[in-house]
């Protein structure tokens, strides 16, 4: 909860107090949750100023639990739709715990990570609440980011797996199997490989994926995917490992040979 008479101009708080304080409280609801905070705090909550709900995975491993919690969220009128969901490696506590800058808020540091997407295939596009609500009614798997505390802070990597009938969690994937999963299911990911061309390390950017997917199901329970084609398009930018100073335009450096080395390693 943001405390507003200690932020400046720069959203800091002052050398010996923090701009913020963190609450707990314990109930059967989150309705129940509320209303004990109430008695805690001199401040009402506002919830149109909730920007972020992360969960801790073990919560969320409890059948319809994320539907249950969701649904104070999408009923009360004052609650908005882009608020944005994540899940937390171990505690959820402990990402609105720390206070990293340069934001020196925890939410909103959590909220600006989650602008730098289609920056890095290592993370999944932001989810937020209207559009989850909407696969849970539909009854559709989905896919949550996930968020963790590191020694410098806070980091968004990797993905929670949620089933279509029940809404919980059944997997958490990492880093290289997000990268994959974004590389056959999204057409605007970004991401860099890494390769050895004429014996040098060069680093390629590309800014699209083309994928070419075929799906049999003679067994609806056991479907058998092949995965026919993955190309990257619009490569964007070149670099050489040992040089940071060298730099070029990649699609005037890559020739048919590279290309296909590029292709090979996606």
């Amino acid at each position: 909860m943001v405390l507003p008479n200690t932020l400046s101009s720069s959203e800091r708080g002052t050398a010996t107090q923090k701009n913020y304080i963190n609450l707990t409280s314990t109930g059967e609801s989150i309705f129940a949750h509320f209303r004990m905070i109430a008695k805690k705090i001199s401040r009402p909550l506002l919830f149109p100023h909730i920007q972020v709900i992360i969960f801790s995975e073990e919560v969320l491993r409890t059948p319809y639990m994320l539907q249950h919690i969701l649904d104070v969220y999408t009923r009360n009128e004052a609650m908005r739709r882009n608020i944005r969901l994540f899940v937390a490696k171990g505690h959820a506590a402990h990402i609105l715990a720390q206070n990293a800058g340069p934001e020196y808020l925890p939410a909103k540091y959590v909220w600006i990570l989650s602008e730098h997407t289609q920056k890095n295939a290592h993370m999944i596009e932001k989810k937020r609440i209207g559009d989850i609500h909407s696969k849970i009614i539909e009854k559709k798997s989905f896919f949550l980011p996930v968020v963790f505390r590191t020694k410098q802070g806070v980091e968004l990597s990797g993905s929670a797996l949620f089933k279509d009938t029940d809404n919980r969690l059944v997997a958490m994937l990492n880093a290289q199997d997000t990268t994959a999963l974004q590389y056959m299911t999204s057409s605007k990911v970004r991401g860099i490989v890494t390769v050895p061309m004429n014996k040098q390390r060069i680093t390629y950017e590309f800014h699209r994926v083309h994928q070419r997917i075929e799906l049999d199901m003679p067994n609806p329970k056991h479907p058998k995917v092949d995965i026919c084609e993955i190309r990257w398009k619009n490569c964007g930018d070149a670099f050489l490992s040992s040089s940071p100073t060298f730099h070029e335009t990649a699609p005037a450096s890559i020739s048919k040979r590279n290309e296909k080395t590029i292709t090979n390693t996606i």
